[in-house]
Formats: C-alpha cells, sequence, structure tokens
C-alpha cells in the first residue's frame, strides 16, 4: 500500500521505496568485499588489494549516492500547483417539472433563460415529471463536468438518485451547479402521522401528527380520531402528540386538515396499527423477583425455578440469577430455542455470571451469550490505538444548524479536542483530516506531550473538496496495521459521502482485521444511515455531538469514585435505546463481563462497566443483563422512568411475535401508486387474487399495487394507503442551498442576471491542479555522479599503467 508523504510543497508518491537503500546499500558492501578473480601470483593478488582498498571506501560511498539518488526517482518526487484554464461561457438551465414545483412559479425557468440568451449560450432542460421527483438523476444524466448549471427547483428528491451524492459527484468533475432563490406562490399543508405500526396488547405507545406549511396557509383545524373517535381537535396546531394502548386486534388513526391550500391530497393521512396478542414468556427463578409484577402486565407469562423440557410455546427465555451447574443439561435446548428464532434473557446477581461459574467451559453456557465473564483488571485499557479522522470536505464548512453561527468543521474541531482531552496519556492517537483525500496530521504515537502540538493542528484544519470517507479509513487501515493491542477508528463526519459502497467495503475488511469503528453526526443534514452502517459494519457505535461524553466511558480515564456506578447509555441509535429514553441514576453492584467481538453494549456504568449486551445467535437474539434484577444492586431500573429500557430489552430479544402463529398477515402502510409487499403467515397457500410465491416454511409473499388512498382489506388485515409522497415534504429543501456551496456555486436572486452572467465567465475559468514530477533531477544527477565515476576510474588506471 502506497503511502503520501509531504515535506513543505514537495511530496513523495512511493516514499516507502527509499527504505530499499538499506538492503542494497548493505548488499553492494558484502560485493565490494568479495574477490572474483584468480591471481597466478601472490605479487599479483597483494597489488590487486592494495588497489582494491583504496577503491572500495570511494566506490562504497560514490554507489550508495547512486542508489539513492535512484530510488529517490523512483519514489516519484512532486508537487502540485493551481492552474487557471479557460472554459466554455455557457449555461446550461435544469427546471423542475413536477407536482410540488406547482407551488412555485414556474415560468422562472424559461423567463431567465430567454433573459440571459442574449448575453451568453443558454440551454433549457426540463427534469422530474409529475409525481416523480428524480432531481439527482436529472442532474445526473446532464451534466458533462467542467460545465455550468443552474437548477431551478424545490430541491424535494423522492425517486432515484440521492440529490446529496449527485451534487458531491458533480463537485469531482469540476461542474459548478448554483440555484435561485424562491417565494412560494400558492400555500399549502401536508400532514403524517408518526409512530410504530405493530404494538403489543395493552402497551402504551406514542405518536406525533405534524404538519408542513409552505406560503401564508389560511387558518386550518388539525382533527385526530383513533377507530372514529375524535381525540384531537386542535387549530392551526404543527404537531399534536398522545400516547394510547391498544386492544388486540387492528386499529385505525387518522389526521385530517381542513385548510384551503393548494394541493386537497396531502390533507388527509392514515395509519393503521397492528395489536398481536401479548408474546408468551418464560420466567426462570429461584427467588420471587421484583420484576414480575410489572412484566405480568406486559407479558403472558409463565414462572419457573428450572428450564423446561418443552420450550416450543414461548417467544422468550429469562433467566434471573440462576446458576451454571442449573443450566448444564439444558444449553443444548436454549441453544435450539433461540437459533430458531426466539430470544433469550439473562439477568445477573449474586449466583450468575462471574458469581455463577459461567466461564467454566464444561458448563458451555457462555458460549451462548453476548459477553464472556471477565474481570476489569485483566482487561485493562492499555495499549489502546485510536485513529481520529475529521472531515474537512466542503459540507464541514456549511452551517451546523439553522440556529447556530458555528460551521459543522467547528464543531468537529472541538469534539475532536474533546476525545483528546478524554485519553489517557499513555494512549496512543493519530490524526487524518480526510476530504476527497486523506492528510496525515500526526502520526500514530502515545499521547503524552504532543496533545499541544494535536490542538494547535486541528484549529488550523480548513473546510474544502469532496467527501470521501474512504480515504480516510484507509489511512488509518495503513496507520494501524501491526499496531499491538486495540484498534479504532474515530470518524467525525457528516456521512455526506460521494463513495459510500467504497467505504462500506473497506469497513468490513477493517472489522475482519479486529479494527472497531466508531462514528460521530453532526450538524443538520447528516447521513445518519451511512454512518450507522458503517459502524454497525465495524462493529463500533454511532454518536450524536451530545453524546461526545461516551467516548471517555470507551477510552478515557477512569471516573471518579463516587461517579463509577453512574449508569450510561452508550448506544442511543440501538432500537432498546431510540427515542427520548434517558437514564440517570446508578446501581449499586453489577457483575463482571466483557462483550465478545460482534457483540454491542447499550448500557453501561461511568467506568465502562457492561450492564446490557446484546447480539444476535442463529435467528435469534440474546440480551445479557450483568445486574440484578433489582432485588439488591439494581432497584433504579425498576423506577418508572427507566423500566422502559427492561421491557424494551425482553422486547428485542423477543423480535415478532407473530412468527409462532399459524396465520398472521403483515403488510406495511403505503403510498398511492407504491407497491408494497405482504407476508402470510400459513399451513396451506393463502386463498386470493394476488399472486403468491411461498419463500420459505409455511411463509408466503405477493406484492401488490394500490391506486386509491384510504384503509383497504386484505387476507382480514387492514392497511393504509396514503397520498403520493411527492406532496409530503414541500417547500424549499434547504438541503439543496446547502449543497451548491460544496461545487462552488451559489444561490441567486433570479432577477439579477447581470451576477448570474458574471458568475458563469467566473466559473468558465477553471482552477485544476498540476501535478508537477522530479524524477528527472536525480536520474540526471545519478547519470553524472556515474559518468564521473567511469572518468576517474580511467585516469587513475592511466596513471598506473605509466608506471
Amino acid at each position: 500500500m502506497s503511502l503520501k508523504i509531504c515535506i513543505g510543497k514537495y511530496c513523495a508518491a512511493r516514499p516507502e521505496l527509499v527504505l530499499l537503500a538499506i538492503p542494497l546499500i548493505i548488499g553492494l558492501y558484502f560485493l565490494l568485499k568479495k574477490n572474483f578473480i584468480n591471481f597466478k601470483t601472490e605479487e599479483e593478488k597483494e597489488q590487486y588489494l592494495v588497489a582494491k582498498k583504496k577503491d572500495k571506501k570511494f566506490l562504497l560511498i560514490s554507489r550508495s549516492i547512486l542508489i539513492l539518488l535512484l530510488l529517490f526517482a523512483l519514489a516519484s518526487p512532486f508537487t502540485e500547483k493551481s492552474i487557471t484554464v479557460p472554459g466554455d461561457i455557457s449555461l446550461l438551465i435544469l427546471a423542475d417539472n413536477s407536482s410540488s414545483f406547482d407551488l412555485f412559479d414556474q415560468t422562472i425557468a424559461p423567463k431567465l433563460a430567454n433573459a440571459l440568451n442574449e448575453r451568453i449560450p443558454v440551454k433549457l432542460q426540463y427534469i422530474a415529471s409529475k409525481e416523480k421527483s428524480a432531481i439527482g438523476d436529472g442532474l445526473l444524466n446532464h451534466m458533462s463536468g467542467d460545465d455550468n448549471i443552474l437548477i431551478i427547483s424545490d430541491g424535494q428528491n423522492n425517486y432515484g438518485r440521492v440529490l446529496g451524492d449527485v451534487i458531491l459527484f458533480a463537485a469531482s468533475l469540476n461542474s459548478t451547479v448554483s440555484t435561485v432563490e424562491m417565494s412560494p406562490i400558492a400555500a399549502d399543508a401536508s400532514v403524517q402521522i408518526l409512530g410504530p405500526g405493530q404494538v403489543i396488547t395493552g402497551e402504551q405507545n406514542s405518536y406525533v401528527v405534524e404538519v408542513t406549511k409552505v406560503g401564508d396557509v389560511p387558518a386550518y383545524n388539525l382533527e385526530v380520531m383513533v377507530d372514529g373517535a375524535n381525540i384531537i381537535n386542535s387549530k392551526n396546531a404543527e404537531q399534536e402528540a398522545f400516547t394510547r394502548a391498544f386492544s388486540a386486534g387492528y386499529h385505525k388513526i387518522e389526521a385530517h386538515i381542513n385548510a384551503a391550500d393548494h394541493f386537497p391530497q396531502n390533507n388527509v393521512f392514515y395509519k393503521t396499527i397492528k395489536v398481536i396478542p401479548k408474546p408468551k414468556v418464560l420466567f426462570v427463578s429461584e427467588k420471587i423477583s421484583p420484576l414480575l409484577a410489572g412484566l405480568k402486565e406486559l407479558y403472558e407469562l409463565r414462572l419457573e425455578d428450572h428450564v423446561p423440557d418443552d420450550l416450543s410455546s414461548y417467544h422468550a427465555v429469562i433467566l434471573n440469577d440462576i446458576k451454571a451447574d442449573g443450566l448444564a443439561d439444558k444449553v443444548d435446548e436454549l441453544t435450539a430455542f433461540v437459533a430458531d428464532g426466539n430470544g433469550l434473557v439473562v439477568i445477573g446477581g449474586q449466583t450468575s455470571y462471574d458469581k455463577g461459574f459461567y466461564q467454566v467451559s464444561s458448563y458451555l453456557i457462555e458460549g451462548l451469550l453476548p459477553v464472556r465473564v471477565g474481570v476489569p483488571e485483566t482487561e485493562a485499557k492499555s495499549d489502546v490505538n485510536v485513529v481520529l479522522l475529521i472531515d474537512i470536505s466542503g459540507t464541514a464548512g456549511l452551517s451546523f444548524g439553522s440556529l447556530s453561527g458555528s460551521s459543522k468543521l467547528d464543531v468537529q474541531k472541538a469534539l475532536a479536542l474533546g476525545v483528546i482531552e478524554d485519553m489517557r496519556p499513555e494512549d496512543s492517537i493519530a490524526v487524518v483530516a480526510f476530504n476527497d483525500a486523506s492528510h496525515l496530521i500526526s502520526p500514530l504515537s502515545r499521547l503524552g506531550d504532543k496533545e499541544s502540538d494535536l490542538v494547535t493542528k486541528i484549529r488550523s484544519l480548513q473546510a474544502g473538496g469532496g467527501t470521501l470517507i474512504f480515504q480516510g479509513l484507509r489511512r488509518a487501515q495503513f496507520i494501524l496495521e501491526g499496531a499491538e493491542g486495540s484498534k479504532n477508528i474515530i470518524a467525525i463526519s457528516d456521512g455526506l459521502d460521494a463513495g459510500s459502497v467504497a467505504a462500506l467495503d473497506l469497513t468490513k475488511t477493517l472489522s475482519k482485521q479486529g479494527i472497531t469503528v466508531f462514528a460521530m453526526g453532526i450538524g443538520e443534514g447528516t447521513n445518519e444511515a451511512f454512518l450507522k452502517s458503517l459502524v454497525d459494519i465495524g462493529n463500533g457505535l454511532y454518536f450524536e455531538p451530545s453524546e461526545a461524553q461516551n467516548i471517555r466511558i470507551l477510552f478515557g480515564e477512569e471516573p471518579k469514585e463516587d461517579e463509577a456506578f453512574n449508569l450510561r447509555i452508550l448506544d442511543s441509535n440501538h432500537w432498546i435505546t431510540r427515542g427520548d429514553l434517558e437514564i440517570t441514576d446508578s446501581i449499586s453492584g453489577f457483575n463482571y463481563v466483557v462483550p465478545k467481538s460482534g457483540a454491542r453494549t447499550i448500557l453501561a456504568t461511568a467506568a465502562g462497566n457492561p450492564i446490557i449486551t446484546v447480539s444476535n445467535f442463529g435467528l435469534g437474539r440474546v440480551v445479557a443483563v450483568s445486574t440484578d434484577d433489582g432485588s439488591k444492586w439494581a432497584a433504579a431500573l425498576l423506577k418508572k422512568q427507566n423500566s422502559k429500557l427492561v421491557t424494551r430489552s425482553i422486547n428485542y430479544a423477543i423480535g415478532d411475535p407473530g412468527r409462532n402463529l399459524d396465520f398472521d398477515v403483515s403488510i406495511e402502510d403505503t403510498a398511492i401508486n407504491k407497491p408494497g409487499q405482504i407476508k402470510v403467515i400459513s399451513d396451506n397457500p393463502p386463498k386470493s387474487d394476488l399472486a403468491f410465491s411461498k419463500i420459505g416454511n409455511n411463509l408466503y409473499t405477493a406484492p401488490f399495487n394500490p391506486i386509491e388512498t384510504g384503509f383497504i382489506q386484505i387476507l382480514g388485515a387492514d392497511v393504509a394507503v396514503n397520498y403520493n409522497d411527492e406532496y409530503l415534504n414541500i417547500g424549499i429543501n434547504q438541503e439543496l442551498l446547502d449543497l451548491v456551496t460544496l461545487t462552488g456555486g451559489r444561490v441567486f436572486d433570479p432577477e439579477d442576471t447581470d451576477s448570474i452572467v458574471e458568475a458563469v465567465k467566473t466559473y468558465a475559468q477553471r482552477v485544476k491542479i498540476d501535478t508537477v514530477y522530479y524524477r528527472w533531477p536525480f536520474v540526471l544527477a545519478a547519470a553524472i555522479l556515474l559518468l564521473l565515476e567511469i572518468v576517474m576510474r580511467r585516469l587513475r588506471e592511466n596513471v598506473l599503467s605509466r608506471r
């Protein structure tokens, strides 16, 4: 793997080749010592050795310099300089022709094209059509590189390639993309309902109704109905929330706004709730547990003091503080139970994990868990290696948020400095900045005394260029190669990456090499989905900026003694902890465990001791709770504000409760003209007009394409069909206004044609980076040295021959 190294403005493309000088010079030394001539007499031999002794030192020096010069040439030294080249003074206008753009003046594009065409060559093309806003595809299909493009659109992309990815690609092609300011000429409001579509009988669930407004929307009433009963009637509300516990079966939620606005179709939203029976849970405990009262309300709970032979009727098994010897003859049954798609929750205490001999290999129970028994002292944080990746691309220069005066890069610098401050002096850290290339800020070495130097270098970073996290990850991979101890990468970025597939592929390789990848998402418009996929593959965690203190739990100094038992949510993006869940209490004890590779620690103490750790096992899930049931250590987890953590952990282990049903229909709510998928569990093929295909044991699936909004019923299951998502996200997409700056473009006033013409002329003068290689001076110097050596040796031979 090649590594570019720079000293000042001079760089070497393949500096590692210079290292070959060491073995070559050593080989030359031994070669010069050898004698390859057979002498007739001892006198001739003695004369030769005397002459060679005088020549050897000269040859060793000259040939060593010759080797170095040639290797320097092979290392490809170069400099980069900016050159300005003339370009094509023309403009391509891409005009939105989709339905959502009806809220704006659609004559802007042709009027602007006519006005500009009198001064510069202009071409007008229409992109997007009706209810398919493929803005990204339209841009990709029309840009050619080194061109000027003006997009007149609301930027609401609902089909095809992601607009942000395409604009980043345009930047890499040196295409300049701009847009114009627009105010709506029509007013509109859209409504939608957010919340879970499948819940458990009797469980309280939260729902939010949101209204998005564009323009001066007249007064309206927001009405929300559940199963036909009105529960909310609010005037001009933009958001309303409610909680509900539902009985078994299907339920319907409707939200209406009676606004006299432009699009009537987005004034009503439908949502179905599928309520499934309480899951069957086996609670195995040799003592009365304080958990039982709450769990009996949520699950069909059966209490046993041992694991029975037949587990087939349960969705999950909870083992509460059971000794390993009490499970030894049931490990095979539990393994098969979980591997078949069911759940297992193992709760700690005085007689489990390290106190219950789970580590004894003959008991086998540890092999089923996401943790292994371990004492923290034997798992010390010594030999910690961290590569800190800082995104310095063009998007990092954008505002952190609409209400913030700081850029994303400002926040990234602060977070990076916070990570460094939290690390111990004996930890090893490297810092790499990346945009569309990687830049080594500091090599991997002990933090120690270099902290102040790192602070200065990080504060001086500037934003610019495209975004390729792959480049940063590849440099980090090279840095961590051969490092002793834990290997970690912390990427601080907005995730607006132009090469996400390459980054994910490389992360798979990093994971196999034992490198853990963490990520912090920064600012509005962050591509959280990509960053979360990155850390899922890299066995790491995703952090919001407000969760940066969790880095201290993973890599930092030990907390104060009075804080060591405080609980911290380590992974707020897991299904268990997602949403408004907060834990601010502490426990008084725990079992000593260490997460296995591939497991995810959800909850930990401030000292980093895992409390809730999860992993998949076969088709099922296992949750390790390494504190007790609240009877002695963890009473805080039974408090009302914390109890959701316990129930969510059990629900996570349960997974889909419908899998054990003899007949079940699963359909997700969809939108008009958006194909949906029906899944049916049945002993026999479903009788329906739809074309079902068998995809598994008693599992059938069929597509359906709704053509009308409202509630429909298929095979006894209700499903909601809503308006086309073209009318969901309305108004100007702020992301478009931010992204055009990455290409050097601007947001113009459509009336200011002078500024547009002047900008096009300026953009046409493209600045390109020209690479100038300096191999020839080294080759020329080597040739001159060799020629001088030959001349000197000939002169010396002539002098000797005259004697």
